[in-house]
């Protein structure tokens, strides 16, 4: 479902969410090539489903949504062996409840304190805390993204605004992000487009 390269360019990730596990390959950039890593991957817990994949400020640590157990994998990471090690699985779903879930999109901020993953079937986006030395997750809210399906958000390049992608309902709605606690309060704008599915925030000319 994703593909990240390392911050140094080094490892390709890669979240399988058949296998349950985070292919893991080595990089040649000088011959264009990718050969599987020792470890060739890291493993989720059985039936999890991991979709997307993200590293947190410093990149000590990294995190993969997994959309069928609708929860997010922490593992420590080494940036010399290529390696994960895991650390924590957190829900990201509200604790009351029981309806049919597939967890989506995931992302940190750029202050590498909060981190949001969107869930589909709750319609919501949940606002993790990070403990900057473990990597551990806090679980600090859970707000509805005002439509259907929230298969994509993004924060924009300030920090201040996060945009959620509603692609059933087709409206992408604005949520301002508290600075302070990562919290989202709807912004009171919602843009009307058809079935949004990715946001992209790219430099103005």
């Amino acid at each position: 479902h994703a593909v990240v390269l390392s911050p140094d360019n080094r490892f390709l990730f890669v979240p399988d969410l058949g296998t349950d596990q985070i292919k893991i390959y080595k990089v040649d950039a000088a011959k264009g090539m990718f050969t599987p890593n020792d470890p060739p991957f890291a493993t989720v817990k059985a039936g999890l489903g991991p979709r997307h994949f993200t590293f947190g400020r410093g990149a000590k640590f990294a995190y993969t949504l997994c959309e069928m157990g609708s929860s997010v994998a922490v593992f420590s990471y080494n940036p010399i062996k290529g390696s994960l090690t895991p650390v924590q699985t957190i829900s990201n779903l509200p604790s009351d409840f029981k309806g049919e879930d597939n967890s989506a999109e995931i992302e940190v901020d750029r202050s590498g304190r909060f981190l949001y993953a969107s869930n589909r079937g709750n319609d919501s986006i949940t606002v993790f805390a990070i403990d900057p030395t473990k990597g551990t997750l806090t679980q600090v809210q859970v707000v509805p993204t005002q439509g259907n399906i929230p298969r994509n958000f993004a924060l924009d390049p300030t920090g201040n605004y996060l945009i959620a992608a509603n692609q059933k309902s087709s409206n992408m709605v604005v949520f301002s992000v508290d600075q302070k606690d990562g919290k989202l309060k709807p912004a009171g704008q919602v843009l009307d487009i058809p079935s949004p599915v990715d946001i992209l925030f790219v430099p103005a000319e």
